[in-house]
């Protein structure tokens, strides 16, 4: 069966081993793929914003533990009891922390380095 009379055309107007360029998208597909875009794009924005947020938090909340930490070091006389409640509450928050964020963690990097408490 011969090709019909447009592809020989076809073929004589393109040179070989080249194709022509495909025909342009229609402009809902145009749109489409915009607002896809602009979608994907919000949404990694408020992503960045909350683990902007987290690592804030997370970094007032370890000023803190420090502060309480450096205090009751600095005091000669600190009890045993009152040291073991200032790691045990940081360990606390940390591990809390963790649990949060446990899946994507393991999924991306694994469990090898992740912080466990030398109590």
């Amino acid at each position: 069966s011969a090709p019909p009379p447009s592809a020989k055309l076809m073929a004589a107007l393109v040179p070989r081993g080249t194709t022509p360029d495909p025909a342009p998208l229609p402009t809902s597909t145009r749109n489409f793929d915009h607002q896809q875009h602009r979608w994907q794009i919000v949404q990694v924005t408020g992503e960045k914003e909350r683990a902007k947020l987290d690592l804030d938090s997370l970094r007032r909340s370890l000023d803190n533990h420090i502060l309480r930490l450096n205090s009751l070091l600095a005091n000669p006389e600190v009890s045993r009891d009152r040291l073991d409640s200032a790691i045990r509450s940081l360990d606390a928050e940390l591990h809390g922390r963790l649990l949060d964020c446990e899946a994507p963690l393991r999924e991306t990097v694994g469990t090898d380095g992740t912080y466990d408490a030398l109590l």
